[in-house]
């Protein structure tokens, strides 16, 4: 039975090493994420479908659909 080098298990730990590396790179974006609609946009498209715009400053912002749908 052949053996392998000792070179072999270094040259694998290093490129699992890289590949962990790479993907906790990827994980984490750098620069932030903008929301897909604005405040006014998100407003007029809950109230064009019948429902309250209301102002939380605990919560944020949130559209309270109509009950009687």
């Amino acid at each position: 039975m052949r053996r392998l080098p000792r070179a072999v298990p270094a040259v694998v730990l290093v490129l699992c090493g890289l590949a962990l590396s790479g993907l906790a790179a990827c994980a984490t974006p750098s620069v932030p994420v903008p929301p897909l609609y604005s405040p006014a946009e998100q407003r007029a498209e809950c109230e064009r479908h019948g429902g309250w715009w209301r102002l939380d400053d605990l919560r944020g912002d949130f559209c309270e659909p109509n009950g009687q749908m």
